[in-house]
């Protein structure tokens, strides 16, 4: 916990020192995977469940919303949200 001067817990420089944190990692994480918060990526959702063996393949438009160590998070246009790792990510995204 931080104090002021006068010994008192202040919670707000503590606060903004954790969000400039937050946004370093998010401008590395950027530039190591390629990926921009608010992006519009289309990936390939893949369905397995149609009888005699038969795929059906749609795509689908996600925007990506916040780039974790081992994940990305995406929203679709109605909100939706899901979180694949970056390796699963990349084989949806390829067409």
């Amino acid at each position: 916990m931080y104090r002021n001067n006068e010994g008192i817990s202040d919670p707000t420089p503590g606060q903004a020192i954790s969000n400039i944190r937050w946004e370093e990692l998010q401008k590395e994480r950027e530039k190591e995977y390629g990926l921009k918060r608010g992006q519009k990526i289309t990936v390939k959702l893949v369905d397995q469940t149609e009888p005699h063996g038969k795929t059906k393949t749609k795509f689908k438009t996600y925007r990506i919303i916040e780039l974790y160590k081992h994940c990305v998070l995406l929203a679709d246009e109605h909100g939706s949200r899901t979180a694949p790792p970056y390796t699963k990510l990349r084989r949806m995204m390829q067409k």
